[in-house]
Parts: structure tokens; sequence; C-alpha cells
């Protein structure tokens, strides 16, 4: 990655970089989630530096989690995602399933927190693709859009090889079977197909 500043004659690459997750620009700052990590660009240094961190248990390690960043209506949120394989007796594959987790944050800024949301979006949908994530008010324009659900990508293994649903739930943990399947495209449809991979169909 490498920034520059209005007035500068060149590009100043940021050194050592590693594999970002999931990006985004908030009130004029560059986010984003590396591992484990919220980090945020300090553009003096220029480098990459710890913006909040999160004050409950880790999941298990058997879990593979991964971070992803929302600007859900200017609010800054946080989605864990958990995906762990269960095996059946005997390690069957046959029995084989996935199971699958999301914790939302709020993210506290000022306090370098991630305080634990039990409540939705605050009326939101979120539509999470593997590198980025859009929010919309569901009820005002799209009624086929339920709020406080968390809508995957199509490049989510949730989403077309696992369990195989479109959407999850905040408030209850209820997933949305998957309908993508029909020979008609929904509106949900169209906006998973849009997010997946690093969503650079969105403008």
């Amino acid at each position: 990655m490498a920034i520059a500043k209005p007035g500068d004659d060149r590009w100043i690459v940021i050194a050592g970089m590693p594999f970002v997750d999931s990006a985004l620009t908030f009130q004029g700052r560059f986010y984003c989630t590396v591992g484990k990590n919220l980090m945020v660009l300090d553009h003096e240094t220029p480098q990459l530096l710890i913006a909040a961190a999160r004050r409950s248990n880790p999941p298990p390690p058997d879990f593979f989690c991964s971070l992803h960043l929302v600007d859900n209506g200017g609010e800054l949120m946080l989605v864990n995602r958990m995906i762990r394989l269960i095996k059946g007796e005997n390690n069957s594959s046959s029995s084989m399933h996935y199971k699958t987790e999301y914790e939302v944050y709020s993210v506290n800024l000022d306090n370098g927190e991630l305080i634990p949301v039990n409540d939705g979006f605050r009326g939101r949908a979120v539509f999470m693709g593997l590198r980025r994530a859009v929010s919309l008010l569901p009820a005002e324009v799209f009624p086929s859009v339920l709020p406080d659900t968390l809508y995957l990508g199509f490049g989510c293994e949730e989403s077309n090889r696992m369990n195989l649903m479109d959407g999850y739930s905040v408030k209850d943990g209820r997933g949305e079977p998957c309908r993508h399947r029909r020979s008609r495209s929904s509106f949900v449809d169209c906006l998973s197909h849009c997010i997946r991979g690093t969503g650079k169909h969105l403008a």
C-alpha cells in the first residue's frame, strides 16, 4: 500500500504492509483489519496502529475467523465471522457439517474498544462479502430486505457450499434459507452477487 497527501510530489510506500482482510475510509481516516486486529493508518509516521481491541474471550482455536468492517449509517461496526468444521462419529466425512457464528461490534474509537452488539444493525441490513460490506435501510426502499440481518455475498462459503443460507438474523441467530438458485433473481440476489470478492462491482 502507498499513500500521498495533497501537495505531495510522490507516493510513500508503507513498509512491511501485512495482508489486509477488510478496509474502508471512515471520517477521513483509513481503517483495516489485519488478522485479529482493527488497525488505523497514521499519516504522520506512516504506519498502521491498533485502533481498537476486543475485550471478550477469543474464539476456540479450531474456529476460522475473519473480521469485516462496515460503515453502518455513520457508525463504524465490525463483524466477526467464525466458521468451524464439525466432524461426525468416527470422523465420518458423510456426517461432517459446518457451524457458523457471527459477532457484531460497535467500534468506540475514543476508547479503543469493540463493544458487543446484540440488537442488530440499528434497523439496517448489511451485505457482506469477503473483502467489503455495505449497509442500507431496508424499510425505506427495499421491503424484501429484512432489517438487522447480515446478508452474505456469493463468495462466502456459507452462501454456496456450507449451510446454504443467504443471511443471518443478528437478533435471534436464525439463518435465512438460500434462495439464489431460483430462475428469477431478487434484489437480495443482485446485491449478494455484486458484493462478492472485493465488491468491485459496486460503485
